[in-house]
């Protein structure tokens, strides 16, 4: 759609006959005409025939000097190119055309981008929101305890968040981070990197290291890291939310951290047990680019794995 540029007041007749394959025209008078067309934008004249009054042409000008008009693009908006006299009149008014272009800023489309791809804007788009989040770190597993004890697993960190604006957006490579794996008796693994081009690059939320083991109260565990901070173009970014620690409250009671929330998900849930002898696994986060929660276990129990942390996302809101 083009870029037109208006002006008040024009209104004029020809001041000679032109073909219907004519690139320029002239007028009879330059009164309120502007003194240049900014490249990439166009001036609408109308036509309309003096002697019938029932024929009319809009065409698009992109140039002009003094009374004349270049760079005719000729029968535009469903009219046809036609052959003009003397004296026909022209003038710049509101046409249909115009009144479409007066929704800059129309919310076209959303693209919600959750595996590795190509971004390809959709036609029209002239202007986005670029968001996402890395993906989620797991939480922390744990062995097994041992008789009068018991092991609490920190909650994995929330992958790094990430908003900016682009102009003009064109086709681009989006890697998508993969969320953070529970495993058995040991830390929980780091969420990936989600990146949009290089423009929006967001890490993903640090893994719960294993969990420690302890027979009094205590907060036991490290919870996961926050990521590294991103790298965000013309917008603004911030590291994922930290997991919670794992909290033992005694050799027979415990509860392993809550994983981080993200924007787009919920962090895994805590895990709890007042059982010697028994054991949960870490509860997995839901969404995008949460982190998993952690394991807990008391006495003799079975050797449990964090869970997983969620996959990171891309987000554009394409305007235009």
């Amino acid at each position: 759609m083009p870029k037109f540029i208006f002006t008040n007041n024009v209104d004029t007749t020809l001041a000679g006959a032109i073909s219907p394959s004519a690139t320029s025209l002239a007028l009879s008078s330059a009164t309120h005409l502007p003194n240049s067309i900014p490249a990439g934008q166009v001036l609408v004249i109308t036509l309309n025939d003096q002697a019938t009054r029932q024929n009319f042409e809009i065409i698009y000008a992109t140039e002009v000097s003094g009374a004349t008009l270049s760079g005719l693009s000729r029968g535009q908006e469903g009219t046809a190119a036609l052959a003009w006299s003397v004296g026909d009149f022209a003038w710049s008014g509101p046409t249909a055309g115009q009144m479409a272009n007066f929704q800059p800023g129309r919310l076209l489309n959303v693209q919600y981008i959750t595996a590795t791809s190509t971004y390809t804007p959709t036609p029209g788009t002239a202007n986005a929101i670029v968001e996402g989040a890395g993906g989620g770190g797991a939480g922390a597993g744990f062995p097994n305890p041992g008789s009068g004890s018991a092991a609490a697993g920190g909650g994995g960190a929330a992958g790094a968040f990430g908003k900016m604006v682009l102009s003009n957006p064109v086709a681009t490579s989006v890697v998508i981070g993969a969320g953070g794996n529970g495993v058995s008796g040991t830390a929980g693994t780091n969420g990936g990197t989600t990146s949009f081009g290089s423009l929006l690059v967001l890490p993903g939320g640090g893994g719960a290291p294993l969990a420690n083991i302890a027979s009094i109260a205590s907060f036991t565990g490290v919870d996961g890291q926050p990521s590294a901070p991103p790298t965000v173009v013309g917008g603004i970014g911030s590291v994922g939310y930290q997991g919670q620690q794992g909290m033992i409250l005694s050799a027979s009671s415990g509860q392993g951290g809550a994983g981080g929330n993200s924007p787009y998900g919920s962090g895994g849930l805590i895990a709890s047990t007042n059982t010697i002898g028994s054991a949960f696994p870490g509860n997995s986060a839901n969404g995008f680019g949460a982190g998993g929660g952690g394991a807990v276990g008391l006495g003799n129990s079975a050797t449990e794995a964090g869970g997983n942390g969620t996959p990171g996302i891309i987000i554009v809101w394409e305007y235009t």
